[in-house]
């Protein structure tokens, strides 16, 4: 279990030169006092504004029973206690009245200590993730992520693990009731930014979506935002990525016009991915392990096939209507059409999140729709 602190960054500072810390506060008051997450608030942790402060996160596995007691809502420390039981130090935080106000690294320590329990184990670590994804994820005991987000969309999320528990794909192990955080299992590797092996990528990509099943609900699209076709979220798609850049607006005629293409042919309607792409890839050693991170679609399996080949210029060279079709069965010129639409949708992420790409896609459009 975490359980907070609130100590005074000088006397902090002083431990990490001892090596543990409570030795001056025993020795003047005979203890001192941690409370859990759940239970902190401007009372408990109100202190004069005028110094300076820090929140302990303590692990109290890491502590000797014996020197823990419970005072109603406080737990008091008898002994001086090791660093290495403090697990993270969260920043003491003010509201616009400058009032101590709960963080929301403070509710993270309480969703932690919720997870340690539904899974009956000690904590040994804990890991922040910063960076590329819009969720708050945190690696516990290397082993299991708790990732918070919009309900909605965690709620998709599950419903996609539950849907496909196969090892390549990250499992849902639980909820909470309302779907303010998730628990994964961690799958270890790194983000597949290069791809060193793109047969073995590709292997795969055919691997997952052939597992697919149909999925039955009123349209297509995102889960919580359906459309009435196929077609016309392609469309919705491709109006909103052409407001990027003005740089895009010459190959949305034809972008447009593949989008009438898919009209002419019927979509199969399964639960996919929906963000099928090497940014949501883990590799091992160069080769890939596993998929994370879905914004789960009712849709066609091609779309994450397609969406996947053109998400890294490394895979470009298997991006071809002619090539996706034999791999996939599908019509060339439903590939084709499709594969159009994406790009175009490609060309604009590429816009916000790597600029340096931009040419590259441009020449590939350039050769498949010449």
């Amino acid at each position: 279990m975490i359980i907070l602190h609130c100590a005074l960054q000088q006397t902090w500072d002083l431990a990490t030169s001892t090596g543990e810390y409570g030795t001056s506060l025993i020795a003047s008051e005979g203890h001192f006092s941690c409370y859990r997450p759940s239970d902190v608030n401007s009372t408990n942790f109100s202190f004069p504004t005028m110094m300076s402060y820090v929140i302990l996160a303590i692990n109290t596995d890491k502590l000797d029973p014996s020197i823990i007691s419970e005072s109603g809502e406080a737990f008091n420390i008898s002994k001086p206690i090791p660093l290495d039981a403090i697990v993270s130090l969260i920043p003491y935080t003010f509201d616009d009245n400058d009032k101590f106000c709960v963080s929301p690294e403070i509710k993270d320590m309480t969703i932690v200590n919720k997870v340690l329990k539904q899974l009956e184990i000690s904590l040994s670590s804990l890991q922040y993730f910063h960076g590329g994804t819009a969720s708050r994820i945190i690696l516990v005991n290397g082993s299991y992520i708790i990732k918070q987000n919009n309900p909605q969309t965690l709620e998709s999320e599950t419903i996609f693990s539950t849907h496909y528990p196969i090892p390549k794909l990250q499992h849902v192990i639980f909820n909470a009731p309302d779907y303010s955080y998730v628990v994964y299992n961690f799958i270890p590797g790194d983000v597949m930014h290069v791809v060193e092996d793109v047969p073995q990528l590709v292997e795969n990509i055919l691997e997952i979506t052939k597992t697919y099943v149909s999925y039955d609900c009123e349209g297509f699209g995102y889960l919580h935002s359906l459309m009435p076709t196929w077609a016309e979220f392609m469309k919705s798609e491709v109006n909103a990525c052409s407001l990027t850049s003005t740089l895009l607006l010459e190959f949305l005629p034809q972008a447009y016009e593949a989008v009438e293409t898919l009209k002419k042919f019927e979509f199969e309607k399964k639960l996919i991915h929906g963000d099928f792409g090497t940014h949501n890839f883990i590799k091992q050693n160069g080769k890939f392990v596993g998929a994370i991170d879905p914004i789960p679609m009712a849709g066609d399996a091609l779309y994450d096939v397609i969406y996947a080949l053109l998400s890294n210029v490394d895979c470009l060279s298997q991006a071809t209507a002619e090539n996706i079709a034999k791999l996939t069965g599908e019509p060339e010129e439903k590939v084709k059409a499709l594969l159009v639409s994406l790009l175009f949708c490609r060309m604009s992420t590429c816009l916000k999140h790597h600029k340096e790409d931009f040419e590259t896609y441009v020449s590939f459009w350039d050769d498949i729709t010449r």
